[in-house]
């Protein structure tokens, strides 16, 4: 089984029980809260022992 052989947008897969497919990771998205800024994490720094 290959890539072709899966659904259209899935990933052909191969583990140690054979081959399957499976829908493609989504990108790593990084917080956009505002609370994570390089100020508040120099503050949590400071607070560690």
């Amino acid at each position: 089984m290959v890539d072709e052989n899966c659904q259209p947008g899935e990933k052909c897969c191969k583990s140690g029980c054979g081959r399957f497919c499976i829908p493609p990771l989504q990108p790593f998205k990084q917080p956009t809260d505002s609370s994570w800024t390089s100020e508040s994490n120099s503050e949590l720094e400071a607070q560690v022992p």
